[in-house]
């Protein structure tokens, strides 16, 4: 049986925490949503109510579906980095200040 369609659940819990701000649940969340989803690549049948169907090739939909979940973890990885980065900053500003030298990010 086919795990893959919980990629689209969990994307969707990924893009909630990624719009407030939540940026590393977003980042973990979508990492694992992308795993999901790789599991469709190991199946040759997948399940149907009339009976299995068998995949004989993956189309542009799945690309597009499997880019739109890399994307929002990409995102959301920036996103996460770039949030950290002016705490650091700010401590060198606040460091340069006590200091009475210029600050190197300045």
């Amino acid at each position: 049986m086919s795990f893959a369609w919980l990629a689209n659940p969990l994307f969707f819990l990924a893009t909630v925490f990624y719009l407030f701000g939540r940026s590393r649940p977003a980042a973990w969340i979508s990492l694992v949503s992308v795993l999901v989803a790789l599991h469709t690549l190991w199946f040759d049948e997948v399940p149907s109510f009339g009976g299995n169907i068998m995949v004989t090739e993956l189309n542009a939909g799945f690309y597009v579906w499997l880019s739109s979940l890399f994307l929002l973890l990409v995102a959301s990885v920036v996103a996460g980095l770039r949030r950290e980065q002016p705490k650091a900053i700010q401590r060198l500003r606040a460091r340069s200040r006590m200091t009475g030298r210029r600050s190197p990010v300045e």
